[in-house]
This record gives C-alpha cells, sequence and structure tokens, in this order.
C-alpha cells in the first residue's frame, strides 16, 4: 500500500525492501541459545534465507540517495548466498568451539520455549524479564517464514549499487565473537557493546 500510495503521488522515490539482517544471527539468536544451555530453537528447520548485513543495506541506502538508482525503482536488497540457520549454528560451533545443538521447533514448541525464557508473545507484555526487546509473535512468525522459503530471494542489488559484493557469514564471525566469548545475554548489554565497536571504528 505504501509503495502504491508514492506511485500515484509523482514523488521521486526508491524502496528498500531489505531481508531479515544477517546480525540478529550472529548475535541475538547465539545469545538466546547462550541462555538455553546452547539450544539454537527456530522454526526456520531447514529454510534458506538471503540475509542482508546491515552495512550493506547502508551502503545501498548512500547509493540510492546518491542518484545511484534508477527513478521510482523499488529495490529488493538481499545477501549474496542462501543459507540456512543450521549452517550458520555450525560455523558458530566450530569458531567459537561451543557445542550449538540446532534443534527445528513448531509454532508450539517455539512459544513454549520462548515464554520460558521470558519473551512476551505481544509488543505490549511485560518485558521486564525478556533478554530482548520484541515480541515472539513477531519471532515465531520471522522464523516461520524462512521455513517456508519466503526469505530465499537471490538479488545482485547490493554489487549493482555499491559495486562491491555483499559480505557473508564468514566474513562476520570473528565481529560478534565478543558474543560468545563474554556470555553476552541480554540486549542492553548487546547494545552496549555493538555501539562501542561503532565508536572505536568511527
Amino acid at each position: 500500500a505504501t509503495e502504491a500510495y508514492l506511485r500515484d503521488s509523482g514523488i521521486a522515490h526508491n524502496i528498500m525492501r531489505n531481508n531479515l539482517y544477517l546480525e540478529n544471527y550472529l548475535t541475538t539468536s547465539v545469545m538466546l541459545a547462550l541462555l538455553s544451555n546452547n539450544k539454537w530453537v527456530t522454526t526456520a528447520g531447514e529454510g534458506k534465507a538471503t540475509y542482508i548485513p546491515k552495512d550493506d543495506s547502508a551502503r545501498v541506502g548512500a547509493a540510492l540517495l546518491m542518484g545511484k538508482g534508477e527513478p521510482d525503482m523499488d529495490y529488493d536488497v538481499t545477501g549474496g548466498e542462501a543459507i540456512t540457520q543450521r549452517e550458520i549454528c555450525g560455523l558458530i560451533s566450530k569458531a567459537s568451539g561451543l557445542d550449538f545443538e540446532y534443534i527445528p521447533a513448531d509454532h508450539d514448541q517455539f512459544y513454549t520455549y520462548l515464554d520460558a525464557i521470558h519473551i512476551p508473545r505481544e509488543t505490549d507484555g511485560d518485558y521486564s524479564k525478556s533478554p530482548v526487546p520484541w515480541c515472539s509473535n513477531d519471532m515465531v512468525t520471522n522464523e516461520a517464514g524462512i521455513g517456508d522459503g519466503l526469505m530465499d530471494v537471490a538479488t545482485d542489488t547490493v554489487q549493482t549499487l555499491t559495486g562491491r559484493k555483499p559480505l557473508t557469514a564468514r566474513d562476520l564471525i570473528d565481529k560478534y565473537s565478543f558474543v560468545w566469548k563474554e556470555r553476552v545475554t541480554n540486549w542492553g548489554e548487546l547494545s552496549r557493546r555493538l555501539n562501542s565497536i561503532e565508536f572505536l571504528r568511527s
């Protein structure tokens, strides 16, 4: 509906349709597994996704603001590899030396798991004990979308607009190794560490 409104308005625009962010699966998924005796639980099953690194998304946004896109074009912004969460879990297990166990779950099992670690089902729930700032309804359906193949979309948007290939999970694992090395288990600490990394980079 938003895209239709823009097209009808005559306002010059580009729209970015970002895939799920790769960093979430190198930080938050690891964090939740650490809270759960190294069990990586998800409804994603064996579904693949072309997760987009945030830096690549930012580069695409900058390129579009500089006029490098086609006028009034919508862009699916995706990563350069289709990868399963089982594969990501395996990469992190190898890098960390920790035996993370990948556990595919159905909707009810995933809800039960998220309830047990105090993640509210609704956005207006009690977040005082939740390790993350979002609701399990979103987490269950996002992950199930991966399992259903909805996030396995291949595009060349990043390379076309920025002149470089997207980063991969292997490229970013070391950057986020602090999550398992320091056993980060809540979003507040994760955000502080990420902000300090960005400050040092700048």
